[in-house]
């Protein structure tokens, strides 16, 4: 199902119900560095739900989520054939608009909410397991890091970017 077209404050924004989800194509999202940067509205109610996975029929790399309220990232690497854990330490406030930036360095993961912002080094140089499509507000399989009960996504998101550094 794909999310509606809506406008809030003035700007386009997509309202995902929690079902609907937007996928692109996998050269949309790098093996490598990466941004990726969007604004959300999570609407209330939700414990643990999906932001975006490099994902198709197994992880390519990145799956963002919030559980908790906290934003965290899984990361699947190629070297090991398993998920790394990154929890951001950050807070996404329900009900209000978060710009939400994670970046990739090859060397760190840095996150920011806001002004706020938290940095994670990784064991070593983490490479994707592979080339996949990008996927925003779905896919809740449970592997590589997604935790239990992990919902589709259910508010608002704009403004979304993903760089390939």
């Amino acid at each position: 199902q794909v999310p509606e077209v809506v406008v809030e404050d003035g700007k386009p924004a997509l309202r995902f119900d929690g079902g609907s989800y937007v996928t692109m194509p996998k050269e949309a999202f790098p093996r490598g560095s990466f941004t990726l940067e969007f604004e959300i509205k999570p609407d209330p109610g939700q414990d643990a739900y999906v932001l975006f996975r490099h994902f198709g029929q197994i992880l390519g790399s990145v799956t963002l989520f919030v559980e908790g309220d906290e934003l965290k990232l899984a990361f699947g690497d190629r070297e090991q054939v398993k998920a790394h854990d990154f929890p951001s330490g950050l807070q996404i406030e329900r009900g209000q608009w978060s710009r939400v930036v994670v970046s990739y360095d090859l060397a760190s993961f840095r996150f920011q909410v806001g002004d706020r912002v938290s940095t994670a080094p990784t064991p070593r140089r983490l490479l994707a397991l592979y080339f996949r499509p990008g996927i925003f507000g779905g896919h809740d399989k449970v592997e590589f890091g997604l935790p239990t009960g992990a919902r589709y996504y259910s508010g608002l998101m704009r403004d979304l970017v993903i760089r390939h550094w």
